[in-house]
């Protein structure tokens, strides 16, 4: 788990090294119309992100910020490992 300050939030961020319980993924998937591989993807994950925001009330924007941060880390993270292989 990573856990830090930003500003006056603390961000907790940590891998949960399993499929998301109870075929939830798989079975919100089917009703993505607009992605039409969801079900695949969704069957193939084995593992997900949890992310916790703790500070002021009204954190609302700031957290939106830091979390688009986290998956956009993830996803950069993610291509450079597949264009070193």
């Amino acid at each position: 788990m990573l856990v830090g300050n930003i500003g006056d939030i603390m961000v907790a961020v940590a891998l949960m090294p399993a499929p998301i319980p109870n075929n939830e993924a798989v079975e919100n998937a089917k009703t993505n119309y607009r992605w039409p591989d969801a079900v695949k993807v969704a069957e193939e994950h084995k593992a997900h992100i949890f992310s916790f925001f703790i500070g002021r009330a009204r954190l609302n924007r700031r957290c939106k910020v830091i979390y688009k941060d986290c998956i956009s880390t993830y996803k950069t993270r993610k291509i450079v490992q597949e264009l070193m292989s």
